[in-house]
């Protein structure tokens, strides 16, 4: 679960919705891991909760009709759910 974890917030820190940089960005999003773990067995889930994070908790403009955002977003679901998959051995969705 460690490497699941790592990976995940390796992901969460390249793509670095907040804008930190990456000296704070290490630490800046390993809270929501847990609630993304919870979603990432199920990719609509998953895409709710990312935009669910951006949205309310992270407090940052987002748009679902924005192409851009929605890319953005997929792109991310996509890289968590291959990690998810791939380290436990779960077929991707």
């Amino acid at each position: 679960m460690k490497a699941i974890t790592e990976m995940i917030n390796q992901i969460l820190m390249e793509w670095d919705p907040i804008g930190v940089g990456p000296e704070l960005a290490i630490d800046e999003y390993q809270g929501y891991i847990p609630i993304i773990l919870r979603s990432c067995f199920d990719k609509k889930k998953l895409l709710d909760c990312l935009q669910n994070i951006v949205i309310h908790e992270m407090g940052l403009e987002y748009d679902l009709n924005n192409e851009k955002h929605n890319n953005d977003i997929q792109l991310i679901c996509d890289k968590i759910i291959q990690v998810y998959s791939v380290q436990s051995d779960i077929p991707s969705v």
